[in-house]
């Protein structure tokens, strides 16, 4: 877990240094992200969301940064090195979550498409991507055959077409409504995922006026518009749209006080509801691991090598705990 935790201050860090705001407190952004549960959640859990999420900033940020600087920086190359991290982490999902918003920003005013291809440098640029990312395809295709028609193909492009996938090895169908995920996005962008749409709505007008507030907006509904599609989705896939989130809600910082009264609610409702689990020792009900039923177990000298037995469906961590095989049962004559 603690990747995933260094990794979420490590953009909070990036997002003060990108700002640098004279007339405002460096850690707000800090607060709103981890006022924000699914940020917040993902700076616990073993995930390689966060990964991904990395990749996006630095591709996002230094495009910015790119076409507003007269000459080239170090941005201009980061932008490169963002996508061949978010290659390595979750794929070519990095080209969709990231060019899409992009080319419409550009489309709004089409003069921005020349800063695009003359200010960043693809010569060099591209060369670095590939030098991150293919040599560990290349090394994982020879060490597991068929590995890059399964991350490629099935992973890219099943997982989201094919609700009922069966090819996923490391997860499980996620069959959902579709357009669930924007009531993932208001769920897990809580509260300020409704603070924001009241003041997109407040300043509607203007909105495609101003470029930073249009570049981030399209950021931020890009991610939820394309998985409007797919049934195969989970809450964790609103993760990129808190980023923006952010970065706007920064933007506009001026009824602040009451914001921050607003922000509470998350934070103070997660404090009594685990103090109340542990008064109740209603804690260990919801615990979704294997661990402590496997740690207690009292196995005689005879059994000791019997296999743990599943109903129809292992879980990762009695594989992890036990240092026993485990045995899946579908059918109730098996337990004869």
């Amino acid at each position: 877990r603690l990747p995933s935790y260094l990794l979420c201050l490590f953009i909070i860090y990036l997002l003060i240094k990108f700002l640098k705001s004279d007339t405002l407190s460096k850690y707000v952004p800090a607060f709103i992200l981890l006022t924000t549960p699914e940020f917040l959640l993902h700076a616990g859990v073993v995930s390689t969301d966060v990964s991904l999420l990395l990749a996006i900033v630095i591709t996002m940020l230094a495009y910015w940064k790119t076409i507003n600087e007269e000459k080239r920086t170090v941005w201009s190359y980061l932008f490169f090195v963002g996508i061949g991290l978010g290659l390595l982490a979750k794929g070519p999902l990095i080209i969709i979550l990231t060019g899409p918003p992009i080319f419409i920003w550009c489309l709004l005013d089409r003069k921005r498409f020349k800063p695009t291809f003359l200010k960043l440098p693809w010569l060099i640029g591209l060369p670095i991507t590939a030098l991150i990312a293919v040599p560990w395809y290349w090394m994982a295709e020879i060490e597991s055959p068929g590995f890059v028609d399964y991350f490629i193909v099935g992973e890219h492009f099943k997982r989201f077409t094919e609700s009922g996938w069966s090819g996923d090895k490391y997860g499980f169908a996620k069959s959902q409504p579709l357009g669930m995920i924007w009531l993932f996005l208001f769920a897990f962008a809580f509260p300020w995922i409704q603070i924001l749409a009241v003041m997109v709505w407040k300043k509607r007008k203007t909105l495609w006026k101003d470029p930073w507030v249009s570049f981030l907006l399209l950021w931020l509904l890009w991610t939820p518009v394309f998985f409007t599609i797919s049934r195969n989705v989970i809450h964790t896939y609103v993760l990129p749209s808190t980023i923006p989130m952010a970065l706007l809600l920064v933007h506009w910082w001026k009824d602040h006080k009451n914001w921050l009264r607003l922000a509470m609610i998350f934070p103070v409702a997660i404090v009594l509801a685990l103090g109340f689990l542990v008064v109740t020792n209603g804690w260990s009900t919801y615990l979704n691991t294997d661990k402590y039923i496997i740690q207690h177990q009292e196995v005689s000298t005879t059994y000791k090598d019997s296999p743990i037995i599943y109903w129809q469906q292992k879980t990762y961590s009695g594989r992890f705990y036990s240092e026993r095989p485990t045995l899946i049962l579908n059918k109730v004559a098996s337990l004869d």
